[in-house]
């Protein structure tokens, strides 16, 4: 088996990272397990996390978990909002895509490679 190309490149500079780094904080794991319990409304939110309004309202903007519960969560009579586009009025979502346009069906149609701001190790 061929070694891993991203063993040879430095980790400093992980996109993945920074990411946990953005959502590593107690609140957003809270909120996480509250939307993934099927805690809809603001106000249970923020009771049952015990979270102060201003930093509930601050995680939920970060997180961008509409498009993951209108799929997997809504209930029968389908999500509480529409996003749409306000110049044709079509339905908004979240997809996967190359550069060329191609819409992915999986993100394992992804193939990770080295980006500019890779480092090789010494």
């Amino acid at each position: 088996m061929a070694r891993p190309w991203i063993l040879e490149y430095d980790d400093t500079n992980c996109t993945i990272a920074a990411a946990v780094g953005l959502i590593g904080d107690k609140w957003t794991f809270l909120v996480l397990r509250e939307a993934f319990n099927g805690v809809r409304r603001f106000d249970d939110m923020r009771r049952r996390t015990q979270a102060p309004r201003q930093v509930l309202s601050d995680r939920l903007s970060k997180l961008s978990l509409m498009e993951w519960g209108e799929k997997y969560a809504a209930g029968p009579a389908g999500p509480q909002v529409l996003l749409t586009h306000r110049d044709c009025g079509a339905d908004v979502h979240l997809q996967l895509s190359c550069a060329d346009g191609h819409v992915l069906g999986s993100p394992r149609e992804v193939t990770p490679l080295p980006g500019p701001g890779a480092r090789k190790i010494a």
